[in-house]
């Protein structure tokens, strides 16, 4: 089949938002629909397989696609297995393939990808390393377990301080004056209740406060983001000495739109020989990419820049 009669579907879905991309075969973007959440155990199978489909539905009416390829947060654990049978009931005709939102980022790596390394830092935090077929694995666990590094982490942190400030054990500085406008309230105290009951995107949403505490000259707030990003370094020394993880690392994720982020978490994993890449495009690339790789060989430079130009 000649590429341009290719028609593939790349998905990129984080805990957050979904990207969901149609190309063909040389990588030119004939339509593309953003959702909510796609992380599996979030939000669940069914509702996942709902959204996809619903988008897939949109973009190519009753046709099926040639390949599907779905990388997302939450997907080698819990209902991923779910979602992928439910996709291939659905297209019975189309290879579809599910993995984690990481294989959309090693699939973007400028160095070879059979030996990439892949971090996330979204409304969760991840670390991936490739070796050949090996796929070694730092983090993600999910907000229950990990040590930080994420939106949900600098969240969190700044409402244990907005709560602390409250009680009167720290000082109510920018942090907690912007951490209550961005939760719309009088008080943390207030609205605590409500937060149990939201999902994980609730308390990443107040992320952005933390980073504009900072510029003001907040130090709680730079306190939290130095923490954060000691986490990061630990586990990237981890990959280093169990792994043998080194040179340039891909990224993704909501917390690399910050440019304090950026510089910062640079600057303390330069010593370990580590070095950041920031991709400007979209992680659905990555997913396309994968898509394509189902069907036939792809020329990734070529793929890569049709899709700069149309997407």
């Amino acid at each position: 089949m000649k590429k341009d009669k290719i028609r593939l579907i790349g998905v990129d879905a984080g805990g957050t938002k979904t990207d969901i991309v149609l190309c063909d075969g040389n990588g030119h973007v004939l339509g593309r629909r953003i959702c909510g959440s796609g992380n599996v155990n979030d939000v669940g199978a069914e509702a996942c397989f709902l959204m996809i489909s619903g988008a897939i539905g949109e973009l190519l009416g009753e046709t099926e696609p040639d390949a599907i390829f779905i990388g997302a947060s939450g997907a080698i654990s819990g209902d991923g297995p779910l979602l992928l049978a439910k996709m291939r009931e659905r297209y019975p005709e189309t290879k579809v393939l599910l993995e984690n939102d990481t294989a959309n980022l090693l699939a973007m790596a400028r160095s070879d990808e059979d030996n990439a390394i892949a971090l996330i830092c979204g409304t969760g935090s991840i670390i991936y390393v490739k070796r050949g077929d090996e796929l070694l694995r730092i983090g993600g666990w999910g907000h229950l377990f990990d040590e930080g590094g994420s939106a949900y982490d600098i969240g969190r942190d700044a409402l244990r301080v907005l709560l602390a400030a409250e009680e009167g054990t720290v000082p109510f500085g920018e942090l907690c004056r912007l951490t209550l406008e961005r939760l719309g309230a009088e008080s943390a105290h207030s609205v605590l209740s409500e937060l149990y009951k939201k999902d994980k995107t609730a308390v990443s949403s107040l992320a952005p406060a933390v980073f504009e505490a900072d510029e003001l000259g907040d130090e709680a707030a730079k306190g939290i983001i130095l923490r954060n990003i000691e986490v990061i370094k630990k586990k990237l020394s981890d990959a280093k000495s169990a792994f043998g993880a080194q040179g340039e690392i891909v990224c993704g994720g909501g917390l690399f739109n910050s440019k304090t982020f950026c510089e910062m978490l640079a600057d303390r994993v330069e010593p370990l020989g580590f070095t950041l890449y920031i991709p400007t495009l979209p992680q659905s690339l990555g997913a396309s990419i994968r898509s394509a790789m189902v069907v036939d060989e792809v020329d990734r430079e070529n793929f890569t820049e049709n899709f700069k130009n149309t997407i």
